[in-house]
């Protein structure tokens, strides 16, 4: 059975540029029900491929949400929308391998005039509200595993927010930075949409704002990177490529 999610999402890369995390705030279920509850996922992914996965089950009695704001509560772990806009981000988790602590506490900044206004993204029964708040934002506070912590002053970051039904959906989606530009481009194809190639969807702003929308046909990737995953070695892309007028 289809069921409601919604979840924000954040990332932050390290001052090296050779670690990164990824940060989800997660409810999911029939919030008409008592079959439903939220969870922290969170995953620390290095440069050379290794990563490792962190976790917090929360049930629904935990769980406080709003259909009118974005602040969101996952028992002891929270993300709230501050007076200036800034996102105070605090999650704990475990590992999932040895049950290490996580700890997690960043101020997310985004930039002035650079996010994707709150949408609807439809296709036959699909529909699905997504927002980028933060398509261009710094991070500054501590990522903290048992006592090894990492500490991040105006780090590169990105915010999203999304919520709707995804069963049966997939998904080609990524942003970057380019100067004073940053762009956000993909497709999303519906449950009812898998023998059709949809254009691709970008998004581009500069220092001022919006700067265009463009709807390329096709993206090509260069895999010319090897990672290994569970310990396979696979290849992955080092570029993208797409163009439109």
């Amino acid at each position: 059975k289809s069921s409601w999610a919604e979840w924000h999402y954040f990332n932050v890369l390290s001052a090296d540029k050779k670690h990164w995390a990824f940060i989800s705030f997660i409810v999911a279920g029939d919030v008409t029900s008592d079959k439903w509850g939220g969870s922290v996922a969170v995953t620390l992914r290095d440069e050379g491929g290794a990563s490792r996965k962190f976790a917090s089950y929360v049930p629904s009695q935990a769980v406080q949400f709003s259909t009118e704001k974005a602040d969101l509560t996952l028992g002891s772990s929270m993300v709230r929308v501050m007076p200036n806009g800034d996102y105070s981000v605090h999650a704990d988790a475990r590992a999932l391998d040895n049950g290490a602590p996580m700890k997690i506490d960043l101020v997310v900044t985004p930039a002035p005039h650079a996010y994707f206004p709150g949408a609807s993204l439809s296709s036959g029964n699909f529909v699905s509200g997504y927002t980028v708040p933060g398509l261009r934002a710094n991070a500054t506070g501590s990522i903290c595993v048992g006592r090894d912590c990492e500490s991040y002053d105006n780090a590169q970051s990105y915010h999203d927010h999304n919520w709707g039904v995804w069963r049966g959906v997939t998904w080609d989606w990524g942003a970057a930075r380019a100067g004073s530009y940053t762009l956000l481009y993909g497709r999303v194809i519906g449950p009812d949409q898998h023998e059709r190639q949809n254009p691709l969807f970008v998004y581009l702003v500069d220092s001022l704002g919006f700067r265009a929308v463009m709807r390329p046909a096709n993206i090509t990737y260069v895999d010319g990177r090897e990672i290994t995953v569970d310990g396979k070695k696979i290849r992955v892309p080092s570029r993208a490529l797409f163009a439109d007028v």
